[in-house]
């Protein structure tokens, strides 16, 4: 089951695919996870460690929501 929520996770991530339907709200936090990383990138700050603390909180909520 585990594996499953990380793939539905890793679709998320990949902006190429559709949104999982699994996924509530999924375009909203699509959104929202794209304006944080252009944020983050327009800061010059270390993009790729705030990239993973992006990732990180996303990966976080959707595993306490995805309900198979």
């Amino acid at each position: 089951m585990e594996s499953k929520i990380l793939s539905i996770i890793e679709l998320f991530f990949n902006l190429e695919a559709p949104c999982p339907i699994e996924i509530k709200d999924c375009e909203k936090h699509r959104k929202e996870y794209k304006k944080k990383i252009r944020f983050v990138e327009s800061l010059g700050l270390c993009t790729p460690c705030e990239v993973t603390n992006i990732k990180n909180y996303y990966i976080s909520i959707f595993r306490q929501n995805i309900k198979l």
